[in-house]
């Protein structure tokens, strides 16, 4: 189950504009909800494009998730592999210090 926490949503419409199905809307608030669960297929998005961290999937919050110890090498590949991704893709061009310092990350 997927549920949002209004004190730190700030009602920006990421999660429901990167929703695969459509099943996240706003509350009469302005919030998002999602009135037919049943339709949701738990993809996880809304989770990992939520800027302010006030979406919990399945119990999990994602308070401190960017701060705990990577794992050993061989779940990190595994977490990579399958790690899902939210694109929106710019037309605008990426400032080549930026685009030096991904492929150092990756390197």
């Amino acid at each position: 189950m997927i549920t949002f926490e209004k004190e730190k949503c700030n009602r920006c419409g990421l999660c429901m504009k990167d929703c695969l199905g459509g099943t996240i809307v706003r509350d009469e608030a302005g919030y998002p909800t999602i009135p037919e669960p049943e339709f949701c297929i738990d993809c996880g998005h809304c989770y990992a494009i939520c800027p302010q961290g006030a979406v919990n999937f399945h119990g999990r919050s994602a308070e401190g998730t960017f701060n705990s110890p990577l794992p050993p090498p061989e779940q990190m590949e595994a977490l990579l592999k399958q790690r899902r991704s939210c694109r929106f893709y710019k037309p605008d061009p990426i400032a080549p210090e930026k685009m030096e310092k991904l492929k150092e990350i990756l390197h």
